[in-house]
Order: C-alpha cells, then sequence, then structure tokens
C-alpha cells in the first residue's frame, strides 16, 4: 500500500499497488492519487525505500517539484506519515481482524478522514481532514436507511454496505469521543482545573466586566462591586452574587470574571445604599427640520427631523429623525412646520445638516408587555457590527446581558438556488459560473441588491459573532440550501468557529412545503429531529405520500413547477416563508436548556418578517423583539398545515 498525505490538512490518500517496483509506484502516484485534486505539489518528502527512486525521481523532477528524503533512522523526521499509521491501523481494526485489511482499507481511509485530526486541531476549534481538504465541508454522521423495499435480490449487498456505514459513523464517535478525553487530560489543562479559584458563602468579591475595547479595559477599572456570595452551583464554578446594599436579583456569574474583594477596615456606615430608581429622561424639541414619508413597504406613516433643546450643561444634540407617534408634545411644532413655505423647509433641511443628524434610522414600537418591534434598515453603512445589537436594545429599552438567543433570517431573493434559471431571462442578480457566486458587476439593479445584501449579511454574521464572544448571546442563522453558504463570509474563519451548519427539510417539522434549509447555529446543544428524527424528509413526513400510480413519494404542495402550478392566493408569501414553529420550539428548547443567567429572557429576530418565533417565544416564556425594514407583526399568520 502506498500513503500521500498532505502536510497542511493531513488529508490522505491509500492506494493498493501490486508489487514495489519503482516503475509501478510511479504510475500509482500519476493515476492513483494526483487524480484525487492534489494537482502536482511543488514538495515531496519521501523515506529512503528504493522504490523511491529511479521512475518515481524522474517523475517528480517532470513535474517541476522538488524531492527530498527523510533523514535514514531518525523516525522523527517522518513523523507525519508514522503518526499517521499509528493512527489509521488503531482505525482499521475498528471493521475487523487486521489480516483482512484488504477488505476494509477503503473505509477505514475514509473513517480516518472524518476524525478530529489533534494536528490541525485544539480545544476550541476541531477539524478533521476532509474538512480542512474541503473547505466549507462539514462532517456529519452519515444517514443509515431502515430498510430498502425494492430489488431484494441485492439485499445481501445492500445489508454489507449498510453495516460499513455503520461501522464509519461509530469509529468517527469513538475517536473524536477519545480526542475531546485526550484534551481534557492535557496537562496543561489539567494545572487549570487544580488551580481553580473556589469562593464560600458569605465571600465579598468583584465582579470583572470588560467593556470588549483594549485600551479601554488597559485604563479603566474593570472590578465592580463589592458582592456577596449568596449561592454556589454544583459545577463548582458558577455562583450567585449580590451587590451589598443593592435591592436587585442576585447574578449568576462565572469564577473567572471574580475576585475576591480585598479592602481594610471600614467603619460600621460604610455599606452601600441602593441606588435610586431609574427615571426617564424626556427631551425637549425646539424646531422640527425636516418631513419624510414611509412607503407602505416600511410600514407606512410619517417621520419628521426633530432639532433638540440643548442640555443643561449646555451640550448641543444632533437632530434626528423621530415617527410622528414619538411626538407627543409637539403639537405647536407641527403646526409652525406646516404653515412653512417649500423653500422655508429647505432652508431648515440645510440648518440642520449643518448641526448634524443622527446617522442611524429606527423607529421602536412596544406590541405587549413583553413584545417589541424595531423597525430599521440593517443595510444602513451607518451601522457598525459591534454596536447595531447594542442601538437595538437600547431601542427597546434593554441591553445584550439580558438577551439570551439571538435569530437571524437573510433575505435570500438575491442568492436563491433558482438563480440559473433567473439568469437565462435576464433578471439574475449574480454570476453563477463562479462557484462563489459574486454579485453582477455591469451596474444593473439585480448587481445593486446583491452587493447590498452580502454587505448587510456579512456585517450581520459579525455583529452575530461580537454578541456570542463578548456578551454570551447564543446566535443562529438560517437561509435556503444551495444559496448563502456559498459566500465567503459563511465560511469564515470567525464564523464557523463559533457555529456548527445544520441541515433540515421544513417538511420534517409540519410544513406544507419540502423547503431544504441551512441552519447555523452556535454550540448550545441542538440536533434536528423534527417527525422523521434527523430533521429531514427521507420520504417520510406528514407534508406527502407515495403516489399510487409512479410509486413515488410526492409533496401534496411545491414551491415551484411548470408555469402555473407555483403556489398563490392570499397570505401564500406569509406561508412559504414562515419557520415551522416545531422547529423553532426544538431549538428554543436547547438554547433554554443551557441558560445559566436566568436574567437572559429576550430572543431577538432579525429579519422577522412576519414573525414566525413571535408565538414560540411568548408559549417558551420568553420576551420577544422582532427586527425588520417593515412591521408586519400586525399581519394574521396563516395556518402552516401539510393538508389544504
Amino acid at each position: 500500500m502506498i500513503i500521500v498525505i498532505d502536510a497542511f490538512s493531513r488529508y490522505a490518500v491509500h492506494t493498493i499497488v501490486p508489487d514495489l517496483k519503482s516503475d509501478t509506484i510511479a504510475r500509482a502516484l500519476r493515476d492513483d492519487i494526483l487524480k484525487h485534486g492534489w494537482g502536482r505539489p511543488e514538495e515531496w518528502v519521501v523515506d529512503g525505500a528504493s522504490y523511491f527512486k529511479a521512475e518515481v525521481t524522474a517523475s517528480i523532477e517532470a513535474w517541476g517539484a522538488l524531492m527530498k528524503v527523510s533523514a535514514p533512522h531518525h523516525s522523527e523526521s517522518h513523523g507525519i506519515v508514522e503518526r499517521h499509521i499509528e493512527t489509521y491501523l488503531s482505525i482499521l481494526r475498528c471493521f475487523g481482524p487486521i489480516e483482512k485489511w484488504r477488505d476494509h482499507f477503503a473505509s477505514a481511509s475514509e473513517a480516518y478522514s472524518r476524525c478530529h485530526c489533534e494536528a490541525i486541531s485544539n480545544k476550541e476549534a476541531k477539524f478533521s481532514p476532509i474538512e480542512v481538504w474541503r473547505p466549507g465541508y462539514t462532517v456529519t454522521p452519515y444517514k443509515i436507511p431502515i430498510l430498502r423495499e425494492s430489488n431484494p435480490r441485492y439485499q445481501e449487498h445492500f445489508e454489507q454496505q449498510k453495516l460499513l456505514s455503520e461501522r464509519i459513523n461509530e469509529t468517527v464517535k469513538q475517536s473524536n469521543e477519545a480526542y475531546l478525553k485526550r484534551m481534557e487530560d492535557k496537562p496543561s489543562n489539567q494545572i487549570k482545573i487544580k488551580s481553580l479559584r473556589k469562593f464560600k458563602l458569605g465571600d465579598r468579591v468583584t465582579r470583572i466586566m470588560y467593556s470588549g475595547n483594549k485600551t479601554i479595559d488597559k485604563l479603566a477599572e474593570l472590578q465592580t462591586g463589592p458582592y456577596e456570595v449568596v449561592e454556589v452551583e454544583e459545577s463548582g464554578v458558577d455562583y450567585l452574587i449580590k451587590k451589598i446594599g443593592s435591592s436587585s436579583a442576585p447574578i449568576r456569574c462565572h469564577v473567572d470574571f471574580l475576585n475576591l474583594f480585598r479592602t481594610f477596615d471600614l467603619p460600621a456606615d460604610s455599606e452601600a445604599k441602593a441606588p435610586e430608581a431609574a427615571k426617564k429622561t424626556e427631551y425637549s424639541a425646539e424646531r422640527i427640520m425636516g418631513e419624510k414619508t414611509h412607503s407602505a413597504r416600511l410600514g407606512g406613516g410619517k417621520s419628521f427631523l426633530v432639532e433638540w433643546s440643548d442640555s443643561a450643561s449646555g451640550k448641543q444634540h444632533e437632530c434626528s429623525w423621530e415617527p410622528e407617534e414619538n411626538l407627543t408634545h409637539c403639537a405647536q411644532l407641527m403646526r409652525e412646520w406646516f404653515k412653512l413655505s417649500l423653500t422655508e423647509q429647505k432652508e431648515r433641511l440645510t440648518e440642520a445638516k449643518s448641526i448634524g443628524i443622527h446617522a442611524v434610522s429606527m423607529s421602536a414600537r412596544q406590541l405587549s408587555e413583553t413584545e417589541w418591534v424595531v423597525v430599521t434598515d440593517l443595510s444602513q453603512a451607518e451601522y457598525n457590527y459591534s454596536k447595531m445589537l447594542t442601538q437595538i436594545c437600547v431601542a427597546a429599552g434593554i441591553t445584550l446581558a439580558e438577551v439570551l438567543f439571538l435569530w437571524a433570517s437573510p433575505p435570500c431573493n438575491s442568492i436563491s438556488p433558482c438563480g440559473t434559471v433567473n439568469d437565462l431571462r435576464g433578471s439574475g442578480y449574480r454570476i453563477y459560473s463562479d462557484p462563489a457566486w459574486p454579485p453582477r458587476n455591469d451596474g444593473s439593479k439585480y448587481a445593486k441588491i446583491a452587493q447590498n445584501h452580502d454587505f448587510m449579511t456579512s456585517r450581520v454574521t459579525r455583529a452575530m459573532i461580537h454578541a456570542h464572544q463578548k456578551h454570551g448571546v447564543h446566535i443562529a442563522a438560517e437561509n435556503p440550501r444551495g444559496g448563502m453558504e456559498r459566500q465567503w463570509f459563511m465560511n469564515a474563519p470567525a464564523w464557523k468557529a463559533v457555529t456548527e451548519k445544520q441541515i433540515v427539510d421544513y417538511c420534517a417539522f409540519r410544513h406544507p412545503y419540502k423547503k431544504p434549509e441551512n441552519i447555523w447555529v452556535s454550540e448550545f446543544g441542538w440536533h434536528p429531529k423534527g417527525l422523521t428524527g434527523d430533521g429531514r424528509c427521507g420520504d417520510n413526513c406528514e407534508s406527502g405520500s407515495v403516489q399510487a400510480d409512479t410509486g413515488r413519494y410526492r409533496h401534496y404542495k411545491v414551491l415551484s413547477g411548470a408555469t402555473g402550478t407555483g403556489p398563490t392566493g392570499t397570505g401564500i408569501e406569509q406561508q412559504k416563508n414562515a419557520v415551522p414553529p416545531m422547529l423553532l420550539e426544538e431549538i428554543l428548547t436547547a438554547v433554554k436548556s443551557q441558560r445559566t443567567d436566568s436574567g437572559r429572557t429576550w430572543v431577538i429576530d432579525l429579519f422577522a418578517g412576519y414573525g414566525s418565533l413571535r408565538e414560540v417565544a411568548k408559549t417558551m416564556g420568553l420576551n420577544y423583539l422582532a427586527v425588520d425594514i417593515r412591521d408586519l407583526m400586525s399581519v394574521k399568520k396563516p395556518a402552516a398545515s401539510g393538508k389544504e
């Protein structure tokens, strides 16, 4: 057997040769190895075996590559191959006796490429060789069919192949579990465990609160408090602490963000007093400086540009756009504005620009005691990814520390899998000959829409990463298969490091249409189940049946087909775009099971549309904040049953 390994990804190819002649090895390298996508490597490292000379050396020189020979009697110089052989043999034993290696060498090779590789992974980022070799590919267990109804003549072969798939899945699972165990047992990690600090009930501690800005963190006082430990969690690393002298509820905090409070002896009356209740600030409007009418797409109504009175300290505030319903005490200013001529109104707008206009435009409306909707265009260039979600939360009167889960459904009309068909009609948004589907570069309206969507979605994903890493918010994003997963920002290392892609069919969650979807989720323990057990249709959902005339499985409803066969009617757009409640309930249940701070009660729904997440969040006792370019929350949802 000849083994060739890519030094970067550790991806390996194994091929059997009839003999060890140099000519045979050279042919195997050319015919059986290079065809696997290697191209022609610039450098080859071989051991000193005689069969790597003669024709092999001539072939490598003809390919314009450099050939190096590892040091004799020094296995460390060929360590990549030596370690691979050790790992490969241990995997091969999972398939049967070593003596029968020819029957299982290919399956063992397949299992190896799907297992976590310690050389290219760490405790946080786990990669298998095939995931590095094929960027964008995610290893998931092979689907194992339950039975095979047709062609019983080949049932024995079917069972053999099914058994191999099961063994590959089990081998990968055992190998990955062993990898995680090795990571936990590493001396560096054990030192951290042994040096774990502990606090007891009644201890006074300070809480470390990083701002996320290195300059500020270096110069500012990061520790707040003092707090008192009121409860020690069973994990030994989480504590409930309560600020001394405060009436606020206890908060949960990890030991890494706690320090023992040290101070000199203080007088008895030095206890901190409870802070006064926060008061709402009401600003005084000076003049109306501009007016604009919103289209029905943005929810209708009007907004006015307001000049604010200076604060008591003399600070001048920028003008800002406010929806008409926010101007509760401005009747006189409104009447004055409407009396102005068009020329005078334009002069005021010019003056407002010299004062300064608050860039980001948004409006917030309370739907109920636990529900808000923020209407804003997330594609605004003024949005900064690190502040975007904070600004949205402020509009609804909450903070990111209260947010448990962030869900996003970016628009997919410019990146639909049907784009290639639209391109033939002249209405395509992208260059479909490029595997990454970049936007068109001809300056057309379709190119501008695609460019705007990519700019907005890439910034939203960065905002989600920031919320997850800096504020501990669980995140998830969904989009139809075959589209957004091609984009560079969905394959960026920062995004892949915090999310895992799951694949579902909506029909497996009682949706009338099949709709294959990708859902990227952070690590909160969710794996798709639905009605079928794995979240995929598998011709086993409730939204279709086997046709008597053809013997094939067909769904009762289809999203598209021959001209005139697509779904039509009132509310059909809402029904097509709705995310199945059963799916959302599964995800929120997994998120809640990982909640360690009872103060996190809010769910943010970016690109909310008709608010599929709204009712599910309410049912599960969570608060709901919808964010979209228009307010559709008042629209009644159509029923999403499988048969209608």
